[in-house]
């Protein structure tokens, strides 16, 4: 009965991914030990963050299905700034931070902090091999599950799945992403 029930959750919402899901049947915590760097390439740990759900992409700026992610990816950090929930963009250029900003700056995304991740440490410490890849942590630093591959974090059933994974009972925020998609009435 529980498989079956994963089998529901994971296959209402597959149609939002062209990656794969992977659930985990053992126990995996996130790596503490390994520091990703920030902008001014100070070492940020992961485990700074407590009491909080995390949501972390592996990405980088000359990854085709990177591009479209980060900016859905920089509107879910927006919408959902408000909850217990933090989300992170992990860059694996290999040349560096400065590529990181030029990314930022050119495709406007404005709500997710640049972290860097020097010498590909944390990537293979995950045994990462492709990009995109994303982490869903629980507040106890558990791995929930990993998307191996482009996801629509626009798609309300990808987000209706990431809300249910944050302790407490939160309504779902508004989604920038459909806001930004109306057309615009003209005023007669």
């Amino acid at each position: 009965m529980r498989y079956y029930l994963l089998f529901l959750l994971f296959f209402n919402f597959s149609f939002a991914l062209e990656g794969k899901i992977i659930k985990h049947d053992k126990v995996i915590y996130w790596p503490d030990e390994t520091p990703v760097f920030d902008v001014d390439g100070d070492k940020y740990y992961l485990d700074q963050i407590e009491d909080k759900t995390m949501l972390v992409m592996f990405w980088a700026s000359w990854c085709m299905h990177c591009k479209q992610d980060m900016k859905d990816f920089d509107l879910l950090k927006k919408d959902f700034r408000k909850l217990p929930i933090e989300i992170l963009a992990i860059s694996e250029d290999y040349q560096g931070i400065k590529v990181v900003k030029k990314f930022y700056r050119d495709n406007n995304i404005r709500h997710l902090n640049i972290f860097h991740d020097y010498k590909f440490k944390l990537f293979h410490t995950l045994g990462i091999s492709n990009l995109p890849y994303t982490f869903l942590i629980d507040n106890n630093k558990k791995i929930i599950l990993e998307i191996e591959g482009q996801t629509k974090w626009s798609d309300e059933k990808v987000r209706e799945m990431i809300l249910d994974h944050i302790p407490g009972n939160h309504v779902m925020p508004n989604n920038t992403s459909k806001l930004l998609d109306r057309p615009i009435k003209k005023k007669k």
